[in-house]
């Protein structure tokens, strides 16, 4: 035999009190009231309901009032237990960790998309910066082209070597017309820290300083556009080691100098 639990002896204690339990089901609750006097105090206070509803209306029940009761509880179809409703603090507790999970879920994933975005960012700010170099160099150089190609007939090339087959050169395009110049230099190492090549223009033996440059490692370095002194008359040019802000005159010694053609 089954022993009731204390929730489901509760629950039948007014079909006990009007006596629908089946044998079996009345001795099990019986045993259950005999241990709990919490169920005894409830089947009491039942049974002086049932005697006073009885009492104020005076009306004796038919005889056969519980054979036609238990025949339509057995003629019913089972009624299915509806599940028990959740305690609300139960429900949030349920419900918080699920909604701290969605939360911190969605958190994580705000985090990636701006770490995401910061990665792109950057990405696309190192592109604008290669490109803004390359527009650079492209400006440059078609301001190197403009300066040889504008000159025509104006345009005077100098070289200036040293002695040697190998010995780094430098050629020196002048614009005449508009008194500009290119410088191409090839095998010139770089210059040691802190120093610069500078070249000078030389008129009537005086030498006059000019534009300060230096090379790339592989020994070349390419000045485009910039402008001589004004005067439009040398005899010859030359460069320098100077510091990296350059010399009001030169310091020996000269590395490389040539003349200029038709001066």
């Amino acid at each position: 035999m089954t022993t009731p639990s204390p929730e489901s002896a509760r629950d039948r204690a007014p079909d006990y009190v009007l006596g629908l339990l089946g044998a079996e089901e009345a001795r099990a609750f019986e045993a259950e009231l005999a241990r709990s006097p919490e169920l005894a105090s409830l089947v009491t206070e039942l049974r002086d309901v049932g005697v006073g509803l009885a009492a104020s209306h005076a009306v004796a029940p038919p005889a056969d009032l519980k054979r036609r009761v238990m025949a339509r509880l057995h003629q019913a179809p089972p009624m299915k237990p509806s599940a028990p409703d959740i305690q609300p603090a139960v429900r949030r507790r349920w419900v918080v960790p699920g909604l701290v999970t969605a939360l911190a879920a969605a958190v994580v994933a705000a985090v990636a998309l701006d770490r995401q975005k910061a990665a792109l960012e950057q990405e696309l700010d190192r592109g604008r910066a290669l490109l803004a170099t390359v527009e650079q160099q492209l400006a440059r150089r078609e301001a190197t082209l403009n300066t040889l190609l504008e000159a025509e007939q104006d345009l005077t090339l100098v070289h200036l070597a040293p002695s040697g087959p190998q010995a780094p050169g430098i050629q020196l395009y002048w614009n005449r017309r508009i008194n500009q110049a290119v410088l191409h230099a090839f095998r010139l190492p770089p210059a040691p820290s802190g120093r610069t090549y500078q070249l000078w223009l030389i008129r009537d033996g005086t030498p006059i300083p000019s534009r300060t440059f230096n090379s790339d490692p592989d020994g070349h370095a390419l000045v485009g556009g910039f402008e001589l002194p004004s005067g439009a008359r040398f005899e010859a040019a030359a460069v320098t080691v100077e510091p990296a802000s350059g010399s009001a005159t030169p310091t020996l010694p000269i590395l490389l100098v040539g003349p200029v053609p038709g001066a």
